[in-house]
């Protein structure tokens, strides 16, 4: 994603970046010279511009001043001035937006990754938010829906989201991963589980190439649903429960109970699980863990299960 630099202060910017002194300003500005909305950089027909907002002391690119309105295509290596001298950034990279959100009351900031975002962080996520065919839609305690707007709503508080359109994550965004090809569809996954059952370590393959996501508290479920899928290696009790798992959908409630686990703590994990795989590149990870009411499966159809 694009990041301004200056110093040692770095910053991603979000597919629109108010940059000014105000209090909701995206990138917030100290100088006296600074407009309190000053200037936008935005993305738009994979590019990145900045439009100053008729600001008092201009806004600078490359030394050259905008006029007031006036909208300049950036790229990398690029300079900019906010109207003081002191708040010089440059434009260190150009690689298309990701997923952000933004918390209304502390803004906090959260940052995603191609297609996906999970918040308010990887490692506690509420929610998961993911790109699927040309809209974005959240998967929020296990009930998934469409996003018509840019506000949604966790235990944390209310967020704002600034996702890309769709040809941000085209193939521009895709071959900065190097794992264009990682799709749900393409990979294998391999769990390998120990006697005890105490030790899962997932590897995931493509296309001739493996890569680890090792033991992680969320391959119990990974196997569990793995098991569901493949209709092997369930005991009778958890079976005689089990009712129809056509195309490896089993009920949520079943999946809490054969993991002795709560409900929430099952969402947490399905989130997880997509972080997991989207920080190995997969980028349609939302499908890993697929949903639909009251119900759940592994998306992964290849599966291999082994001792370890």
């Amino acid at each position: 994603m694009a990041c301004l630099v200056k110093g040692e202060q770095r910053f991603e910017v979000p597919v629109r970046c108010l940059v000014g002194r105000a209090i909701l300003a995206d990138l917030q500005l100290k100088g006296r010279r600074v407009s309190t909305e000053h200037a936008v950089v935005f993305w738009k027909q994979g590019a990145w511009y900045v439009r100053d907002l008729a600001s008092r002391n201009g806004t600078y690119v490359n030394g050259s001043q905008l006029e007031p309105r006036q909208v300049a295509r950036l790229g990398r290596g690029d300079v900019l001035r906010f109207g003081d001298p002191e708040e010089v950034f440059g434009f260190a990279e150009d690689d298309g937006p990701v997923p952000t959100a933004v918390h209304l009351v502390s803004r906090a900031r959260c940052l995603g990754r191609v297609g996906a975002l999970l918040i308010p962080s990887e490692e506690e996520p509420e929610g998961s938010v993911y790109r699927q065919g040309s809209g974005w839609f959240a998967d929020i305690q296990g009930e998934v829906h469409a996003l018509t707007e840019p506000l949604l709503t966790l235990p944390s508080g209310v967020w704002r989201l600034d996702l890309p359109p769709d040809e941000a994550t085209d193939p521009r965004s895709l071959i900065t991963t190097g794992l264009d090809d990682w799709t749900v569809d393409a990979l294998e996954l391999e769990l390998q589980v120990s006697r005890d059952e105490e030790r899962i370590h997932a590897v995931l393959s493509c296309a001739d190439e493996r890569r680890e996501l090792g033991c992680r508290s969320w391959n119990a479920l990974l196997l569990l649903l793995a098991r569901v899928r493949l209709g092997v290696g369930l005991g009778e009790a958890h079976r005689e429960r089990l009712g129809d798992t056509s195309g490896g959908w089993v009920d949520t409630t079943w999946v809490a109970s054969a993991l002795a686990e709560s409900i929430e703590k099952i969402n947490v994990d399905v989130h997880r699980a997509r972080g997991g795989f989207v920080r190995l590149g997969v980028v349609d990870a939302h499908r890993v863990v697929e949903r639909r009411r009251g119900q759940m499966r592994i998306g992964v159809s290849r599966i291999r299960l082994t001792s370890e």
